[in-house]
């Protein structure tokens, strides 16, 4: 099993709840 190239950037699914109307926050997928 390969590992994540930025493992920093991973969140949880409770952070992105948490945090999905801060204006600086962007969910992109990949």
């Amino acid at each position: 099993m390969s590992e994540y190239a930025q493992p920093q950037v991973l969140v949880s699914t409770k952070w992105v709840e948490e945090h999905k109307g801060d204006a600086n926050v962007r969910i992109v997928e990949v």
